[in-house]
């Protein structure tokens, strides 16, 4: 076999790298270049792809939708297009009011600041796919937290499906620390008509602004629906095909932010078993996380149980103990009487869950 070894591969004309099957290769996008976590919507640690109607919250893994409007109702879950899955964000009943703070968010992820922070200065592209039943101006916003400074356009969306995509250049200082704090904020599909909405799209403009006047309130229109997948923000000012990740990959790219036990049955233990050191009530258990997180985590949980060989299962409450960190956590049980300095015991989830958050 033998060795071919150049400085660079141009095509025909000169000048420009060639194309290889199709595709032109560049530093910026080879693998690695999507700062997106689960922009193909496949990881849904919380729901499963159920459908959720409610306020602002975590959804998918790593994307935020809600209804803070207090009328109407925005249902939310894990759907398809084309081959990918989607997050699909639907108003079930219209909102009534946009007025002053009120709103419906659409689709958020935000992105850690020490994931994007090379970007300060530089052009960057971001694109996707979305499918809507309207036909109108779909608001695109980016925050940079750290310099409370805002970006909006708006992309002209008909009905079916749409292939976005837009260039932004970031300014010098739009990203001040390079750690574990919150980056950017991308907002697509936000609706309010008062106090986040400004005529000026297209620039950096100070303060928190999230669509434009001439972005369409969908949402104020019974069953209009948008359907994102395939979100991609990358370096420079070409959006390049989407770069698709192991599923493997990509679930631990989540559980960094958040770490989700569940289960069917009622003898589903999430870890191996702990020691009780009361006589009566209380017991402890050492976690390691699956992944390091990104911040000492809180913890969320519904439906707990405790089964040790005395007291067989009881209902239990778990609390956080001192002094949790990124890589673990104490968790103190809190159960019915009966239990003996010594027992082995786990914690069960049955129906329920118990949850690690670190959410930006």
């Amino acid at each position: 076999m033998s060795d071919l070894s150049v400085n660079s591969i141009l095509d025909a004309s000169g000048g420009a790298t060639t194309a290889i099957n199709g595709f032109t290769p560049t530093v910026s996008n080879m693998a690695g270049r999507n700062r997106i976590i689960n922009g193909d919507m496949r990881i849904d640690q919380r729901n499963a792809g159920a459908a959720v109607t409610g306020s602002d919250n975590y959804y998918l893994d790593r994307f935020l939708a809600g209804n803070g409007t207090g009328t109407g109702a925005i249902q939310t879950q894990q759907s398809t297009l084309g081959n990918s899955k989607s997050i699909k964000t639907t108003a079930t009943t219209a909102v009534t009011t946009l007025a002053t703070g009120s709103y419906v968010r659409g689709v958020e992820t935000r992105v850690e600041a020490q994931n994007i922070f090379d970007l300060n200065s530089k052009a960057f592209t971001i694109s996707f796919k979305v499918e809507t039943n309207w036909t109108g101006n779909l608001a695109v916003r980016i925050r940079a937290n750290q310099a409370s400074r805002s970006y909006v356009v708006d992309a002209a969306v008909v009905s079916g499906v749409n292939a976005i995509s837009t260039t932004i250049q970031f300014e010098a200082g739009s990203l001040t620390a390079n750690d574990s704090s919150l980056g950017i904020a991308l907002t697509i599909g936000f609706n309010n008509e008062a106090a986040y909405q400004t005529a000026t799209t297209g620039s950096w403009i100070a303060g928190d602004f999230y669509c434009s006047t001439s972005s369409t309130q969908w949402a104020k229109t019974t069953g209009n629906f948008i359907n994102i997948t395939d979100l991609q923000l990358e370096e420079g000012s070409v959006a390049t095909p989407f770069e698709h990740r192991q599923y493997g990959q990509e679930l631990a790219l989540c559980q960094r932010y958040y770490e989700h036990f569940t289960g069917s049955a009622v003898y589903n233990p999430i870890a191996s078993s702990g020691m009780a050191w009361s006589s009566t009530n209380t017991a402890n258990h050492i976690v390691s996380f699956l992944v390091n997180m990104r911040a000492p985590p809180t913890l969320l949980q519904s439906g707990l149980s405790i089964y040790s060989p005395n007291i067989g299962g009881k209902t239990a409450t778990i609390v956080l103990g001192t002094g949790p960190t990124t890589s673990g956590c104490e968790l103190i049980t809190n159960s019915s009487t009966g239990l003996v300095n010594g027992d082995s015991w786990y914690i069960a989830t049955g129906s329920g869950f118990i949850a690690f958050s670190a959410e930006l």
